[in-house]
């Protein structure tokens, strides 16, 4: 399925457990980003959109996420949240959401 996975599908339990996962990965997220956008500072020839994107996905690309996600929900509250947590469309979905908020 290339959509996200709805809480009606999922139960909110399984949801809500997955977002905050991702909610903290929107928060180690925006840290980087803070820290990249300070040291570019000092990088005065460097492209910030190229090194930002690239220094970004080796943490935050699709794979890795979903390993982050993996890691900070633990043994999953349920086999439907373990299936939460390893579907990408939703993983991104609620990760989008957080970093926007």
């Amino acid at each position: 399925q290339s959509w996200p996975l709805s809480a009606r599908q999922c139960g909110p339990l399984a949801v809500e457990a997955v977002r905050a996962a991702t909610a903290e990965c929107a928060r180690e997220y925006l840290a980087l980003h803070g820290e990249l956008l300070r040291a570019l500072e000092y990088c005065a020839p460097l492209q910030r959109g190229d090194v930002l994107h690239a220094a970004a996905a080796t943490r935050f690309g699709a794979d890795r996420l979903l390993l982050r996600v993996g890691e900070l929900l633990g043994p999953p509250p349920s086999p439907i949240a373990s299936t939460a947590a390893s579907h990408l469309p939703t993983v991104w979905a609620l990760f989008s959401r957080e970093v926007a908020a």
